[in-house]
């Protein structure tokens, strides 16, 4: 467990299992971590290091007031703190359930290079927006 600083004096929470190909799991917003236990044990059997985190105002990570404090740049940069922390340089598997799978997306546009593959559950790219799906 780990309390991964971000770039702006907050800290959010991370914990990582196994050893392996890393597999950085994200939360739908108003859910946690939690939401991911039940694939930990099996991704681990399978050869992966697993890694899950809370984003700000989630779980175990610090909720600023400041409403500046949350956006999806902000969002991006403390997923990739939370890599750097659990897996450094190596590129992961980046995933997650509805809006932790928009984060991934978004992560694996701007920073192709950290990202070995996706795992996306239950989202996409923009809703009925024409512009977030092109």
């Amino acid at each position: 467990m780990a309390r991964v600083a971000t770039r702006d004096g907050h800290a959010v929470y991370a914990e990582a299992h196994g050893q392996g190909i890393p597999v950085v799991l994200s939360c739908a917003l108003s859910t946690t971590h939690e939401n991911w236990r039940p694939q930990v044990q099996p991704l681990v059997d399978a050869g992966a290091r697993v890694v899950l985190w809370d984003y700000r105002g989630h779980g175990l990570s610090d909720a600023p007031e400041d409403p500046d404090a949350y956006h999806l740049d902000l969002v991006l940069d403390d997923l990739r703190r939370v890599i750097d922390w659990a897996v450094g340089d190596e590129p992961a598997v980046v995933g997650g359930l509805s809006f932790g799978g928009l984060a991934s997306l978004h992560l694996a546009l701007a920073d192709p290079q950290r990202v070995r593959a996706l795992l996306l559950v239950d989202t996409g790219p923009g809703f009925k927006k024409p512009e977030a799906q092109a």
